[in-house]
Order: structure tokens, then C-alpha cells, then sequence
């Protein structure tokens, strides 16, 4: 089956379930992630493991439903904000690499700015705020965890 058509019949199912309580759906959504772990934590990655997955999928995707969101539309989001991310494995787990932020004191028609920009938009940022006559008066190096 293709995966646009299971995923149009599991949000079917959970509508016709009556299924629309978001907090509802999320307390699901943690069960099921519960009996992942029981079965990651014996080390079991059989039949119970994969029917924990899926099941966990079916919450996932009900629980988008129930908001509004698009279930592909969140993955698609979520790989766009990954796919360049730096950083390393340590134990089996990737750290991103921790990315400077700058903190911006700034004065300017009648009222001070405090903003922050990423390393990247540094200067993009300073020469927006010069343009909309704002005066930098200090910008503090940050780490964004």
C-alpha cells in the first residue's frame, strides 16, 4: 500500500473513532512510545517492538490530524531543519554542534531593541537596524544549546 493512501486511512479511522481530543491523542502517543522502550530495554526487536512502532505511528498521525497538521507536511519540515545540521556521534546518540548566537543592544526612534541573531544572519541583522535608524550599542556573543 502506498504510504499517502495508509496514512489517509489511518486519519479516516481516527476520525470515524471520533478520536479529537489532542491531550487525549498525546497520552496515546506516550503509551505507545512506553512500550517501545520496554522492549528496547530487554533488547527485544521482534514482533512486540514493530507493532510498538506502528502503533506509535497510528497516534502520531491521528494527533496531527487533530491539530491541523499535515503529517508529511511535519516530516518535511522536520528534515529541512536537519539535513545540513552539524555535529557528531558520541554513544550512539548525534550532538549537534552548538551554533553562536549574538545578542544586540540596539537604540532607535524612540524606543531601545533588544534582538538576537545566528552567526550567519549577523550581518544581515545589523544592517537592518541601522536601516530603521536604530544605533547598535552592544552585541554580546552567545551559545545556543
Amino acid at each position: 500500500m502506498e504510504t499517502d493512501e495508509l496514512i489517509k486511512k489511518v486519519i479516516r479511522w481516527g476520525r470515524d473513532k471520533g478520536l479529537n481530543d489532542p491531550k487525549a491523542q498525546l497520552n496515546k502517543v506516550m503509551e505507545e512510545v512506553g512500550e517501545i522502550a520496554h522492549e528496547v530495554s530487554r533488547n527485544r526487536y521482534g514482533k512486540e517492538f514493530r507493532d510498538a512502532i506502528g502503533d506509535t505511528l497510528v497516534t502520531i498521525l491521528i494527533l496531527a490530524d487533530i491539530a491541523s497538521a499535515r503529517p508529511m507536511g511535519c516530516l518535511e519540515l522536520a528534515y529541512r531543519e536537519i539535513r545540513d545540521r552539524k555535529g557528531k556521534t558520541e554513544n550512539g546518540t548525534f550532538v549537534k554542534e552548538v551554533e553562536k548566537k549574538y545578542k544586540i543592544v540596539a537604540e532607535g526612534p524612540g524606543r531601545e531593541c533588544l534582538t538576537w541573531a545566528r552567526a550567519k544572519d549577523i550581518d544581515f541583522t545589523k544592517e537592518r537596524l541601522k536601516a530603521e535608524g536604530y544605533t547598535i550599542f552592544k552585541i554580546e556573543e552567545e551559545q545556543d544549546g
